[in-house]
């Protein structure tokens, strides 16, 4: 009767339909649609993260690979580049394909050959358009004198070599890739593109891991638009043949550009037969074939998808404490020399636009402990500065002031003055300009009153880590009495569990689930997860993998039924930092694999218990009771049992194609649905789903039903009627 059960999407086998994903393409197009329009003030890498977003997030075909758990290989990485269908990476955002063979259209190879070559228009005599070589009024022939063209070409090209050093400068001091790809536009020099390719690398690797990611960026930034599929390889092509020379620098370079050639793979802007494609010799022995051989090392990883995402990003440096003492050393010397210069320098070198409020932060301390008033505006005028000249962004400044006002209590306790020395400061900040209302709004003891409640919330989740009691937590968080501070609970749970192991951020993604609706509304989770990709620039501080195994855990929210798939969507509004925006553009990828529910289940490794087959058994059996007895409380109560809330489109699924086969009962399975609808037992994504899944077989369920295409029209549309049917989802 069930047949259909080899063509399953998430929980069973391969293929139905074209789709094979946990979205629907309704929620595909509206987070593609997102996340291609969102802009990010200040981020490192905003405008690249989006125009990568067109050519590869949320295709819907089910090539992007899951991370969950074990994770898979990522096919992408196996995808020949005449199998995607790219979309334009520039900020434009124009339909523009990618040239064939680097010739043709307006500013490519054609304006340089003829300002480079005068190449006649037209080389047929009998062409209108055809000039001849020979004129008539001149009666002399031109002749090339190739000594002189040869050393032009050589000139343009070392002028070309020195405007792309000069911007890649700039490129590593502000991160802009629209900016560097119009200073390689404007050269009009398309076929010097592959310099870009070998300098950007080069470069990166006299620097820090972050530099290296920021060159990975740049290069996927600028393909195909800006530097062809030809010219990339090439550009690496010259990276092989020169590793002898580089590795006199730099001792690693083998494994630096085996990894660059590997991640640019992994970003789609070279193809996986690069290696075989090239035309460097690889003689027995050589450097080069050890870069080819690490290569296909790296590339051949299980797990090289997830590996290469955050190859140069774990590599960072700093921790956290690290930066504060950077930070608070450089105020100190400040205080001394009163040296703006060496401020900016200070903040340029330390890369970190994003932590710039913990600069802000210490000066303010530092001005309301200064003894002397004269130091006190100088550490006024520095921050004024430094907003004034955009070197610390609008969010930055206001983050600071606000993390300040919110621990003004306390800091009132050491220093006596620091009330009404803060109250000038900030009246000062807004009266000049270089200050804009904040998050923060005072409340009579609202601040004391939530730190209350996080430091109680932070006790219970580590008693909970210990014994896995969750019933102590519910009964705990009850007693609070705090439901406006729920969201805290949540991102105190997440952020705590980023410090653990697998098995507890497997019961935190069990508390959430169970805690939900009875405790947490969607609502309270919803806005925790918002708090934590807010400060996902911090967190990465600590926790290095921190973006990862939050688009896990944001994932199997969506998956066990606690948020919905449109809050993907919903969220960008609400973050205006890359590395969030970045979480929620891999969290849609994961959602979008082929068995995403089954791999989120066991993302932390204790989901693996689930046997689907054994849950499908179990759904088909309860319909089949159902249709008997009727009791609706009992059906519910065992479907509730089975705690697959990502599963239940199945259930939706086998309780359509039991009516279409068992017509006397589609009315008991039509008013069974809808009271678990109702009740919030089957959410609208799963509904909507389960009646997708059933359409899409519709031709092998007619074979041995004729009727069933009117039994599903007649079903829909008393779920329409009945003001049930999710329009959308």
């Amino acid at each position: 009767m069930d047949g259909e059960d080899g063509q399953e999407r998430n929980g069973g086998g391969a293929g139905e339909g074209k789709e094979a994903s946990f979205l629907t393409e309704e929620q595909r197009d509206v987070l593609r649609n997102a996340l291609r329009n969102k802009t990010v003030d200040g981020a490192a890498h905003g405008s690249q993260l989006l125009l990568r977003l067109q050519s590869k997030a949320l295709r819907g075909d089910g090539s992007a690979a899951g991370s969950g758990g074990g994770g898979s290989k990522r096919s992408s990485a196996r995808r020949t580049p005449n199998q995607v269908e790219r979309k334009p990476r520039g900020a434009s955002g124009k339909s523009t394909k990618a040239k064939k063979g680097g010739a043709g259209g307006k500013g490519t190879w054609g304006t340089v050959m003829d300002e480079t070559m005068s190449v006649p228009a037209a080389l047929d005599r009998n062409d209108p358009n055809y000039e001849s070589e020979f004129s008539a009024e001149e009666g002399m022939q031109k002749e090339w004198d190739e000594e002189s063209l040869l050393a032009e070409q050589a000139h343009a090209l070392e002028s070309y070599k020195q405007k792309i050093v000069d911007a890649l400068h700039e490129y590593f001091a502000h991160s802009n890739v629209q900016e560097f790809a119009e200073a390689v536009q404007k050269q009009r020099r398309p076929e010097f593109a592959h310099q870009v390719v070998k300098k950007t690398v080069l470069m990166a690797m006299d620097h820090k891991p972050k530099e290296h990611e920021m060159a990975s960026k740049l290069l996927s930034g600028l393909y195909p638009d800006t530097i062809s599929k030809g010219q990339m390889c090439k550009g690496f092509d010259a990276l092989i043949e020169s590793i002898d020379d580089v590795c006199l620098d730099t001792p690693d370079a083998v494994h630096q550009i085996a990894t660059f050639m590997t991640r640019a793979v992994y970003d789609d802007v070279l193809p996986p037969n690069f290696v075989e494609r090239s035309t460097v010799a690889f003689p027995e022995g050589s450097k080069a074939l050890a870069v080819a051989q690490k290569f296909h090392e790296l590339l051949n990883d299980p797990h090289h998808g997830e590996k290469l995402e955050r190859c140069w990003i774990a590599n960072t440096g700093q921790t956290l404490e690290e930066v504060k003492d950077t930070v608070q050393r450089m105020v100190k010397e400040y205080e001394d020399s009163q040296d703006i210069k060496e401020v900016r320098r200070c903040i340029l070198d330390m890369g970190m636009p994003f932590f710039h409020h913990e600069l802000v932060k210490q000066v303010l301390v530092a001005a309301m402990e200064a003894k002397k008033e004269v130091i006190r505006e100088k550490l006024v005028a520095l921050l004024a500065a430094l907003s004034r000249s955009g070197e610390i962004s609008q969010r930055q400044m206001s983050a600071g002031f606000d993390r300040i006002m919110q621990r003004l209590e306390d800091y009132a306790v050491d220093i006596p003055e620091a009330v009404p020395v803060m109250k000038h400061i900030r009246i000062q900040a807004l009266g000049e300009g270089w200050l804009v209302e904040g998050t923060y709004k005072p409340a009579e003891g609202a601040m004391g009153h939530l730190a209350h409640f996080k430091a109680k919330c932070e006790s219970i989740l580590k008693e909970y880590s210990s014994s896995g009691e969750m019933g102590d937590v519910r009964d705990g968080l009850s007693r609070l009495k705090c439901p406006d501070y729920h969201m805290h609970f949540v991102k105190k749970a997440l952020s705590m569990a980023l410090d653990w192991n697998d098995h507890e951020r497997e019961l935190v993604s069990f508390l959430l689930a169970k805690l939900y609706p009875e405790l947490l509304t969607r609502k309270d989770i919803g806005e925790g997860f918002s708090l934590i990709l807010s400060s996902m620039e911090d967190l990465v501080l600590d926790v290095p993998d921190a973006p990862h195994l939050v688009s896990l855990f944001l994932g199997r929210a969506i998956v066990d039924d606690c948020l919905p798939p449109a809050y993907l969507a919903a969220v960008l509004d609400e973050i205006d930092n890359t590395l969030g925006i970045e979480v929620v553009w891999a969290t849609g990828r994961l959602l979008n694999t082929r068995h995403a529910a089954e791999r989120l289940l066991r993302c932390w490794g204790a989901g693996a218990s689930v046997d689907i087959a054994e849950i499908k058994e179990s759904m088909h059996t309860l319909i089949a009771e159902y249709t008997t007895c009727e009791d609706m409380k009992e059906a519910s109560t065992c479907l509730h049992d089975l705690s697959v809330p990502f599963f239940h489109h199945e259930f939706v699924k086998k309780a359509l194609v039991y009516a279409v086969e068992h017509e006397q009962s589609m009315a008991k399975i039509m008013k069974l649905l809808r009271h678990m609808n109702q009740s919030g037992e089957i959410s609208d994504t799963q509904l909507l789903m389960g009646f997708q899944r059933v359409e899409s077989i519709l031709d092998d369920l007619s074979l041995d039903n004729p009727q069933a295409t009117q039994t599903l029209a007649a079903c829909r549309s008393s779920a329409l009627e009945e003001g049930w049917y999710p329009v959308t989802a």
